[in-house]
């Protein structure tokens, strides 16, 4: 399915075209999570996360927010209102990539949702490692969506030639492993 955006009164829409594929698929995933879970939705890209708000304000789900501009103090009540075990609070917390990568606790979450990939997949890492943390007590489920035939599949691809990399430096990799490791990257 096509998809595109367009820009009303200075908020970006969705036009005629529909939902998004990614963010169609981020409200399937969402029905099939039980009413007591939280979820916690990561994207590198504002104006995605503003698509992503429009469609859960559109479904009727509560969430709060964090990106690059809200104060460092709002930041930290929309993590606590995300945290509490109230039955009002929101149940999902959308969270610029950088704004959330480091420094904060979701570990009420037990959904993370990855709606693009970083060439650098430590970043992610780290954005996942805000929920499953200590104090953790729910299983974590992370879905990361990934374009068919986009370049976000050759993303994943040099994500994981880089990984196996690291695992051939740390320990002794198996056969199809290491063939994997020293020649992931050289194709292209």
């Amino acid at each position: 399915a096509e998809s595109a955006a367009m820009v009303e009164g200075g908020k970006e829409t969705v036009d005629s075209f529909g939902t998004p594929p990614k963010i169609q698929a981020l409200l399937a995933a969402i029905e099939n999570m039980k009413s007591d879970e939280k979820g916690v939705i990561f994207s590198q890209f504002t104006k995605h996360l503003d698509l992503i708000q429009q469609q859960l304000e559109n479904a009727g789900h509560s969430f709060v927010r964090i990106d690059g501009s809200v104060p460092a103090h709002k930041r930290i009540i929309c993590v606590q209102q995300f945290n509490s075990e109230a039955t009002d609070s929101p149940r999902f917390i959308l969270c610029y990539l950088l704004a959330a990568g480091t420094g904060i606790n979701l570990t009420r979450g037990n959904y993370a949702f990855m709606m693009d990939c970083w060439w650098n997949e430590a970043i992610e890492n780290q954005a996942m490692d805000r929920i499953h943390r200590i104090n953790q007590k729910r299983k974590v489920n992370v879905l990361r969506f990934v374009m068919k035939d986009s370049i976000e599949e050759r993303i994943v691809a040099l994500q994981e030639a880089k990984s196996m990399q690291a695992k051939g430096v740390l320990q002794k990799l198996k056969g199809d492993e290491k063939r994997k490791a020293l020649l992931g990257d050289l194709r292209g």
